[in-house]
């Protein structure tokens, strides 16, 4: 029975992948400027991401480049000309595809006055949310940054916590930060499994059990990390809802591009 249950399931997400999306989905983390860090290499491979964004359901994306950490030299005047060079080849090309300027920034004590000086990217260039990315290698308690930036009027949005190896098997270490207005942002890609079982695991967790969540591509190209937006929208009605599913990757995200 079990067996037979998961066979409709999955025969109801084919299906749902070969119909064209009800909702334009908006994906607030990709990599997709060229030759900036370890996404794209050119302005064909920016390109291509691009096409294939569209193809998955999203109509706007924000570019998030790395800053800090091994990419100290991005600088946010390098990122918004960049993605005016992108939009420009877009709509020469004529995809449809809105591309808005950020970055994932990696933690750092100097994230408040880098933001004063205009160093670092937020989401969108607003100055409202920003990506922020904690060490891969080991667990650091950003409560005191979290509360600067809120203190400044920004969202902190937390990348990808279900692929760090102490959040995945702790989360609650994690709800001071979302007590104080942290979003979730969980990988797409982890849903599925793309980065093994525990990222899956808790990916689902926080999505379940966490009320401040988005769901992102975190795109870097189209074959190892390429969009899988449109996979995970169908998995999670599936699972939890169709409501839900919109709300974690179309109408969350778009929120976070266009709140004032």
């Amino acid at each position: 029975m079990r067996r037979l249950f998961r066979t409709k399931q999955l025969q109801s997400s084919v299906e749902f992948l070969r119909k064209p999306l009800a909702v334009q989905m908006t994906d607030v983390h990709c990599h997709c400027l060229a030759n900036m860090d370890d996404g794209p290499v050119g302005m064909d491979s920016s390109i291509g991401i691009c096409q294939a964004l569209v193809a998955d359901g999203i109509n706007k994306v924000v570019a998030s480049p790395h800053q800090l950490g091994r990419y100290e030299n991005n600088t946010a005047d390098d990122i918004r000309s960049a993605v005016n060079h992108l939009n420009k080849k877009l709509k020469e090309l004529k995809i449809d595809l809105e591309v808005l300027p950020g970055a994932d920034v990696r933690v750092d004590e100097r994230l408040v006055q880098m933001l004063e000086d205009d160093l670092i990217m937020t989401v969108a260039d607003r100055g409202k949310y920003i990506l922020l990315e904690l060490p891969h290698e080991a667990f650091v308690d950003i409560s005191i940054i979290v509360n600067q930036l809120q203190d400044k009027g920004i969202t902190s949005v937390i990348t990808h916590p279900e692929r760090h190896l102490t959040l995945a098997t702790k989360p609650g270490l994690m709800d001071k930060w979302v007590e104080n207005g942290s979003i979730l942002q969980i990988t797409a890609g982890s849903l599925l499994g793309d980065f093994g079982e525990s990222a899956k695991k808790a990916g689902w967790f926080f999505l379940q059990n966490y009320e401040n969540i988005i769901v992102a591509g975190d795109v870097h190209d189209i074959r190892r990390r390429s969009p899988r937006m449109r996979e995970a929208f169908s998995e999670i009605s599936l699972r939890i809802g169709q409501n839900k599913a919109i709300e974690f990757c179309a109408s969350k995200p778009l929120e976070i591009i266009t709140e004032v």
